[in-house]
């Protein structure tokens, strides 16, 4: 029996150690924005992303936490940047589905993203938002 359980950790240390050694190719193109915002008196912000490679196709949603649409954008500008009027929601915990295609080397990838948006009030700076 002692040789069975030193037989299952040997294994279990070896298959541990070549998970932990094994070379994992670099994501292509990946996209970045932030995702948490204040929402001041002025109410509209730029929504900035980042990529290094040209993107194609881009189509955003964000969510409600009872999954009603609230935003949409079938397009990315050319400055990167979406225009949100933050004044028309209420801070709180909103969640985003991204689906975009980028362009690496002439060849086309297609790539998603979902999580979440956090909104926080400044306390300092009370617009009208609807609540």
């Amino acid at each position: 029996m002692k040789n069975v359980t030193l037989l299952l950790f040997v294994f279990s240390f070896l298959n541990t150690f070549s998970q932990a050694t094994e070379k994992k190719e670099p994501e292509i193109c990946p996209i970045e924005f932030g995702t948490t915002f204040t929402i001041n008196a002025e109410g509209s912000d730029d929504w900035k992303f980042s990529c290094n490679c040209p993107i194609t196709e881009f189509k955003l949603k964000v969510f409600s936490r009872w999954g009603l649409e609230i935003f949409k954008a079938d397009s990315l500008p050319a400055s990167k940047s979406l225009k949100w009027d933050w004044k028309k929601i209420a801070a709180g915990t909103y969640y985003y589905t991204l689906n975009y295609t980028v362009e690496n080397k002439g060849e086309p990838f297609d790539k998603s993203s979902n999580g979440s948006l956090t909104l926080i009030t400044d306390p300092d700076k009370k617009g009208n938002r609807e609540e």
